[in-house]
């Protein structure tokens, strides 16, 4: 009678911690997989896709005008609102602290278009083939955008790995004729925007140096 009683208290207690060790790996996994839901936790983003609401969290770069490095800090972007313009929805992103806006962006047929210069105009191709090229405008020049780069796996912040397409916007000046690159994106299809680097128009003619860069670190939807 002992030994069977002992028998059955060894099995009710391998039985809670089989249990217990396998509620922690759920929590675990659910952390490791999820998409960032607390602004504190983690994971790849899984067929979710930025609505009203949603808030980017980034790290945001400046530069001088010969390209090093000045500082860094954190910036929020949230979709504030939808607003109706040229009859379609698109989500006004404002930066949280100033209300600023940033972006109107819209996923729609052929990739992210944003709102820019009184028109839809693509942002970002998607799905895009290694070496497309197409017009688009990025809010103070008009630029060919190329693909250069095809779901390429980047580290970003507290979200790991994302795979992203990168594009690079271009002009070609007047003399002395060289190409000049203005605008660097890297976009993934559930977070939109997780790296750019914005170039101004330096002192030296049209030759353009980085400005500024952001880099996603987390996202909230």
């Amino acid at each position: 009678m002992k030994l069977r009683s002992s028998l059955r208290t060894a099995s009710l207690f391998l039985t809670m911690i089989l249990v217990g060790f396998s509620s922690c790996q759920k929590e675990l996994d659910g952390t490791l997989t999820g998409g960032g839901g607390t602004g504190t936790g983690g994971g790849t983003p899984v067929n979710q896709k930025p609505k009203l609401g949603t808030k980017w969290y980034y790290r945001y770069s400046t530069f001088n005008s010969g390209g090093g490095f000045i500082e860094s800090h954190d910036v929020t972007y949230k979709a504030l609102s939808e607003e109706t313009l040229g009859g379609e929805k698109w989500l006004n992103i404002v930066d949280s602290a100033t209300n600023n806006p940033v972006w109107l962006l819209n996923e729609k047929t052929g990739g992210l278009y944003h709102y820019a210069n009184s028109a839809s105009r693509l942002l970002c191709k998607n799905p895009a083939s290694l070496n497309d090229i197409y017009n688009t405008y990025n809010g103070s020049v008009t630029l060919d955008f190329t693909v250069k780069g095809i779901k390429d796996s980047l580290p970003f912040g507290l979200l790991g790995n994302l795979a992203v397409n990168y594009y690079e916007g271009s002009l070609l000046p007047p003399p002395p004729g060289t190409l000049q690159i203005v605008d660097k994106i890297w976009f993934n299809e559930y977070v939109w925007i997780a790296q750019r680097y914005y170039y101004n128009k330096g002192l030296l003619g049209n030759v353009y140096t980085r400005r500024a860069t952001i880099i996603l670190q987390n996202i909230v939807y």
